[in-house]
């Protein structure tokens, strides 16, 4: 196997989750025509991108362009540890829902969260999303650590920041015309939306 990608779909637009190239075959085309397989006939396509500068060319000639950055930020925990969010979802995307339950990761009415060391927190849709986040940190210990990424242009980046979280990674979101993630939803899984 010389390279592999996949998709879901999302809504009414087909969103590339996976594309890798085996580094010895780069170079020959194969990345954009594994990818254009996956998106098939779909009009509406999205994905998130590394900053590969070839990812974005394979992703710009399938018609989706560079959009906004995706950052993943990752800060300590303000708690002990004890509090359980577990609640019942309060909005759409059961499947998605139903997908990160079945991997073990703790479902709240607002937030779907793994828990370890570093508490990745999946999603987060809330119309406050501040309060949902300082909910959180208080139930991660201080000595472990919450990721999460968050769109460049939300209110919560600065937020993050002035509660000593750092910027660990950028993706890129690329889309074509038409396909945005919705305004209700802060902090997003990188691989689906």
């Amino acid at each position: 196997m010389v390279g592999v990608a996949g998709s879901v779909r999302v809504g009414g637009a087909v969103m590339v989750t996976d594309l890798f190239v085996a580094a010895e075959y780069r170079g020959r085309g194969l990345g954009g025509r594994v990818a254009a397989a996956v998106v098939n006939e779909a009009s509406r396509r999205c994905t998130f991108s590394s900053s590969d500068p070839a990812a974005l060319r394979v992703y710009a000639s399938l018609g989706m362009l560079p959009r906004w950055q995706l950052l993943t930020m990752r800060g300590p925990g303000a708690g002990l540890g004890s509090e359980s969010l577990v609640a019942e979802w309060a909005h759409g995307r059961l499947d998605l829902v139903a997908h990160f339950a079945s991997i073990g990761a703790e479902v709240g009415a607002h937030h779907i969260a793994l828990r370890g060391s570093v508490v990745q927190l999946l999603r987060l849709e809330s119309d406050a999303p501040h309060d949902v986040l300082a909910m959180l940190l208080s139930s991660v210990p201080m000595t472990d650590q919450l990721e999460l990424s968050v769109c460049e242009h939300d209110e919560l980046v600065a937020w993050l920041l002035a509660r000593g979280f750092e910027v660990v990674d950028v993706d890129t979101f690329c889309a074509t015309d038409g396909v945005d993630v919705s305004v209700g939803v802060p902090c997003v899984h990188r691989g689906l939306l």
